[in-house]
């Protein structure tokens, strides 16, 4: 009996180890778990997984989850989520080598690295491995071309819909961004002072300031159906078909944003540099503080520069099923 005794004392510290043991079992298989994949062992290279059967939506929701934590902004986890569900989709195994085939579809500088960037938070969330690569170079190698004053006007002078008329003819009389300029409403122009007004000034890198209307893209605003808090009540979609087919008719080419380098390439021949550098969004420093008074001044040089004159004769509102049919 008292060999028995003696031997109770082991037992429970056997019987603990055990359930330390067991505890850390059940955290190791949740830390697995949270990523949606029952995980083979790895290669002898570390860097190999098999690609079972999953949820890939579960997963996604996981890692949306992990980047709210984290503090990610909105916009970015939309586009690592949707970069993330392309490469679980196309890759046959999860690997470097899958990762390097994905990443070989991109031959854009700029949406390779936003690519790669959303892979490797997806490697480390999944404690896969680092990624090897490198983000490429995405500087332009020329100059930025603007286009001229005819093909911005031959452009605008070929749109037959006054809404998409006027959205182009703000892009290429503000400094602001086309997406920016794609999403005001009606409570961000003031009418009487002949300004846009952006809320939320300024976001992350980019700075949306006020900026003057040119009369002419005043006219057209004033006569748009105010059917939502939106101006303009097309989908990009819609900007992107437009543009195609004024493609065909012109035999050239001008996006909105380059409607934009059209705005800046004139306004910095005929204005003063930092207004124009100012109404643009970007960064000036403390004299930032001191050019908003002259920016009315400043502005009337552009639009004696390109008075738009013969889009005062703009054509009528479309109606009914007609205006809708754009959306």
């Amino acid at each position: 009996m008292n060999e028995n005794h003696k031997a109770l004392p082991s037992d429970r510290i056997l019987m603990r180890n055990y359930k330390w043991i067991f505890i850390s079992l059940i955290i190791f298989n949740i830390k697995d778990w949270r990523c949606g994949w029952d995980l083979n062992p790895r290669s002898p290279e570390g860097k190999r997984l098999s690609k079972p059967e999953m949820n890939i939506e579960e997963l996604l929701s996981n890692l949306a989850t992990w980047f709210h934590d984290n503090k990610v902004g909105e916009r970015t986890i939309k586009d690592r989520i949707a970069y993330s569900k392309r490469f679980l989709l196309f890759a046959k195994e999860l690997s470097i080598d899958e990762a390097k085939r994905f990443l070989s579809k991109y031959d854009n500088a700029n949406t390779y690295n936003n690519a790669l960037q959303a892979l490797r938070f997806l490697f480390r969330f999944m404690n896969i491995g680092e990624l090897p690569f490198k983000q490429r170079d995405n500087r332009p190698s020329g100059l930025v071309i603007a286009p001229k004053v005819e093909s911005v006007l031959a452009l605008i002078n070929n749109i037959e819909d006054i809404s998409m008329k006027a959205y182009l003819v703000l892009c290429s009389t503000t400094g602001l961004r086309c997406q920016r300029i794609f999403k005001l409403t009606w409570d961000e122009i003031n009418f009487e002072e002949g300004l846009i007004i952006p809320k939320n000034g300024n976001v992350r890198t980019k700075n949306y300031r006020p900026n003057p209307i040119h009369p002419i893209a005043l006219n057209l605003l004033q006569k748009l159906p105010r059917t939502s808090n939106k101006v303009f009540n097309f989908s990009d979609k819609r900007v992107r078909k437009t543009i195609d087919e004024a493609e065909k008719k012109l035999g050239f080419r001008i996006t909105p944003c380059q409607l934009r380098d059209f705005f800046y390439n004139t306004a910095r021949k005929i204005m003063d540099r930092d207004l124009v550098e100012y109404l643009m969004g970007h960064r000036l420093g403390i004299r930032e503080h001191y050019l908003a008074d002259e920016v009315k001044t400043e502005y009337e040089k552009f639009i004696r520069a390109f008075p738009l004159n013969e889009l005062v004769q703009c054509p009528q509102v479309m109606k009914g099923e007609d205006h809708q049919s754009i959306m």
